[in-house]
């Protein structure tokens, strides 16, 4: 990996829609939260986790997504799929990036679980000072999740606002659309 890809890749980090084909099934999940640090390890300057050791960062992982230690020796199958969305946030807040895109983070889970997910991106942006770039069809997600709303049809930007103003009269007829379907 060259110079330019390893500092992009250390200051964006990705949480996709399908947290069971984002983990890889044959590692537990403490290796698979420990591989971007391992990757980075000797250029990392953390500010919210400490490394003393393997075990003691895994569980600040955890900790820092509402899962007990416990899982960290699990595999990915022996997990809900809540949990195992958790389990790709913390791997993504692993080496504190700058942004996150969260591509439907919720969309493969349970309502319950969608709100428990979303008050925790909404703690973690505050905690570890994160931007998100929050990529959904849901409007409750991204009126809950968004300062500010880019609205696509069709590939191209057809609107965009601060997100108080999703309900405006002012907004693209696409967008209105969007929102009378909401």
């Amino acid at each position: 990996m060259n110079v330019v890809c390893i500092r992009i890749v250390k200051k964006i980090q990705i949480v996709f829609q399908n947290p069971a084909a984002a983990l890889n099934p044959r590692l537990k999940i403490k290796d698979s939260l420990f591989d971007p640090y391992e990757q980075f390890c000797s250029s990392l300057k953390l500010s919210y986790f400490s490394y003393s050791s393997k075990e003691q960062f895994i569980r600040q992982l955890l900790d820092a997504v509402e899962l007990p230690s416990e899982l960290a020796d699990r595999y990915p199958h022996e997990l809900s799929g809540g949990q195992r969305q958790r389990v790709t946030i913390a791997r993504a807040i692993s080496i504190e990036p700058e942004l996150i895109v969260l591509d439907e983070p919720t969309a493969s889970l349970d309502v319950l679980s969608q709100k428990a997910v979303l008050i925790l991106l909404t703690e973690l942006r505050k905690t570890l000072n994160l931007s998100y770039l929050f990529i959904s069809h849901d409007l409750a997600a991204v009126s809950q999740m968004s300062q500010r709303i880019i609205v696509m049809k069709s590939g191209e930007i057809v609107d965009q606002f601060d997100g108080e103003l999703l309900f405006s009269q002012e907004r693209h007829p696409y967008t209105k659309e969007l929102v009378s379907i909401f």
